[in-house]
């Protein structure tokens, strides 16, 4: 594994540690490597059971399924019983990635998002190509990337040995599903993740037929300049690499930035992420106070089946409050974008995960979507030629 240095490509202030890789239990029935949920202090507030039923392709029950998931401090395994049914007690309520593995299956993920009720979740599981692996995966972090102007940092590496096409990123406790180029056994990945300003810890959590291990610990310390403040981000990553899913935000003047108008007068998006996972981000860098409303679009999902997405809001140093909101996750079906306008709530090709209400003061409070028929606006920075339903 790579030691860690600092690069940044800006002036500011970003502190980096990085701790000891966690490769215990890797043998013997398959011991998930992450932190062990210890009987030493109470369960910890605020928290839901995660549930569901394990199947084959052909919708059979699957019995010895290891389940995990962990916020990166507190780790909870289950095994699917002969109905293939599994249930994790007591999770801490926030964005969860769940792993499910199995010798002679391929490994897979999902994404829950836990508040103030049990969650269920249920999963396929089909046969790889080839043999599991019989080896934990060792994971290896290249040196992280920090870009002050806009706030992120890029964290890569790769995995081996992997039977999964995904594993889980976990941010400040919080679970994204990132995707893994895999080839042979080995896989790499590589990606962007929004920073919170203060401590950022960051780990990589990568699952196999053998055991499930979480990476070193990645500290990012982040105090912005001015080239870095905002009021607030909207992050939407989804959990299928085939799909291509938009995010679009109307300002409070009718502005609407979206994969074909970047920028608008209150903020941009930084990128139209066609056929991968996200990140979008949308990052409101000027004070407009008012309603922001956001919505996500299934522009393609190349006839494949649904997937399911996920928006996160922070706010940023310019902000008179902060707040740290994940929303979904929401799946969105095969029904692709067929124009798409107007909009007006939740449908197969449409989400509108949340409202985002601005202050005078640059407050920032996330509330319910309205109810207001929204079109397709130009703002200020599309180009003439720039059509809204061509890539």
């Amino acid at each position: 594994m790579s030691s860690l240095r600092y690069r940044s490509l800006y002036t500011g202030l970003v502190l980096l540690t990085i701790g000891a890789l966690l490769l215990v239990g890797c043998s013997g029935n398959f011991a998930p490597t992450l932190p062990s949920p210890d009987g030493e202090a109470p369960p910890p507030p605020d928290t839901v059971d995660i549930y569901g039923q394990v199947t084959d392709s052909d919708g059979q029950p699957l019995a010895g399924v290891r389940v995990d998931t962990t916020d990166g401090t507190h780790t909870w395994t289950d095994t699917t019983d002969e109905q293939g049914n599994y249930r994790l007690e007591e999770v801490t309520t926030g964005s969860r990635g769940v792993s499910f593995a199995l010798d002679g299956y391929a490994t897979e993920h999902s994404l829950a998002v836990v508040e103030d009720q049990d969650v269920e979740v249920n999963a396929v599981m089909a046969s790889p190509t080839e043999g599991s692996p019989t080896e934990c995966p060792v994971i290896t972090l290249n040196d992280p990337v920090v870009d002050l102007e806009t706030g992120i940092a890029t964290i890569s590496g790769s995995a081996s040995p992997v039977d999964s096409d995904n594993v889980v990123l976990l941010q400040n406790g919080q679970a994204t599903l990132i995707g893994l180029d895999v080839s042979g056994d080995t896989g790499t990945f590589s990606n962007v993740v929004v920073l919170e300003e203060g401590q950022n810890v960051i780990y990589v959590v990568v699952a196999n037929a053998a055991c499930t291990t979480m990476s070193e610990a990645v500290n990012i310390n982040y105090q912005p300049g001015a080239e870095g403040q905002f009021y607030f981000r909207v992050t939407l990553s989804w959990n299928r690499d085939y799909a291509d899913i938009d995010t679009h935000v109307w300002a409070p003047s009718g502005q609407h930035a979206a994969y074909y108008n970047l920028e608008i007068n209150a903020g941009d998006l930084d990128v139209d992420d066609v056929d991968g996972y996200g990140p979008e981000n949308f990052t409101c860098r000027t004070l407009e106070a008012g309603r922001f409303r956001v919505g996500n679009n299934n522009y393609s999902l190349h006839g494949a089946p649904a997937t399911a997405c996920t928006v996160r809001v922070v706010t940023g140093s310019l902000a008179a409050n902060r707040v740290t909101r994940v929303l979904g996750p929401y799946t969105l079906s095969v029904e692709n974008f067929n124009g798409g306008y107007p909009v007006t709530g939740n449908t197969a090709s449409w989400w509108r995960p949340c409202d985002i209400i601005v202050g005078q003061n640059g407050s920032v409070e996330v509330v319910a979507a309205d109810n207001q028929e929204l079109t397709a606006g130009i703002g200020p920075a599309a180009a003439a030629s720039a059509g809204p339903y061509v890539k």
